[in-house]
């Protein structure tokens, strides 16, 4: 473990979904939920409306586990969380956060980082900002980082892919469903080469809840455009959710066109993000958007 980031757990938050171990140190999820016991309102709205007993859920990102809880309420006690977290401190405050509310069961949790290809990745630690771990998947830029990144300290993490986890998974003794209902992918910037280590896994989903982020992407080497377009290849529907580039005038989203999508991303700078729900035209609708 990094010095870096304290191993120190933090309070135990009570909030409508569970009960969550936070790390005092985290200055946005932890300083969040111990203010208002609230994360993310519309991803949490979307995912409990869409959600049914028995579904397969799939968190890529998972952090301290607020949506692999959310999804897990609304599964169990049939369905399945595979829930994917390279970063040990997030990864144990998973785990704990599970069991705590007594989800632990019918969850799956790695504590690997998804890419491209297997191998071992260096991870970049965010002091404050503990869901901002992000995987250096090239050498950063010598000038225009916004956050101080070439100062982060690294770990090595185990990466696979999203296709090997998901067979892995489907190894196991539990029998999961054939379909991933909903594939949750928040990444910092990594989106573009874990779905394309996840083609198989990607043909077999019926909604995606993708973050886009184009500053992360870029400074990863991927891009807003080369992230949709490997999502397009599978999906042919986008809803904006939410993010802090366009307004949403609640969780069910407004539609939008890839190319409304991507004309959108150029203006989009530093922190600027969308949340998008990928869906399929032929198969059953999210709830009623706008």
């Amino acid at each position: 473990m990094s010095p870096t980031i304290s191993a120190e757990p933090g309070p135990i938050i009570t909030t409508r979904h569970g009960r969550f171990r936070i790390s005092a140190q985290d200055t946005v999820l932890g300083a969040r939920l111990a203010e208002t016991q609230e994360w993310e309102p519309a991803q949490t709205a979307l995912m409990e409306a869409l959600l049914r007993p028995g579904d397969l859920f799939v968190d890529v990102g998972a952090n301290l586990g607020w949506h692999s809880i959310v999804a897990a309420n609304r599964i169990a006690p049939d369905g399945h969380v595979i829930a994917v977290e390279p970063e040990p401190l997030n990864f144990r405050l998973l785990n704990e956060n599970l069991a705590m509310s007594f989800l632990d069961l019918v969850a799956t949790v790695r504590n690997v980082a998804l890419s491209d290809q297997p191998g071992t990745i260096d991870l970049e630690l965010a002091p404050e900002n503990l869901g901002d771990h992000r995987v250096r998947h090239v050498e950063p830029p010598a000038q225009g980082e916004h956050f101080n990144e070439q100062a982060r300290e690294t770990i090595q993490v185990e990466a696979i892919t999203l296709d090997d986890l998901m067979a892995q998974a489907r190894s196991g003794p539990r029998n999961l469903p054939d379909t991933v209902r909903l594939l949750k992918l928040d990444a910092q910037g990594s989106e573009e080469r874990i779905l394309a280590g996840g083609e198989n896994t990607l043909a077999n989903t019926e909604f995606a809840l993708v973050e886009c982020w184009p500053y992360a992407l870029d400074r990863a080497g991927s891009s807003a455009g080369g992230l949709l377009e490997k999502l397009s290849a599978h999906f042919d529907r986008i809803r904006v959710v939410d993010g802090l580039a366009l307004e949403v005038e609640d969780w069910r989203g407004r539609e939008i066109t890839p190319e409304q999508l991507l004309q959108q991303t150029v203006n989009m700078e530093g922190g600027a993000f969308l949340d998008l729900l990928f869906y399929h035209s032929k198969g059953e609708p999210p709830p009623d958007g706008r």
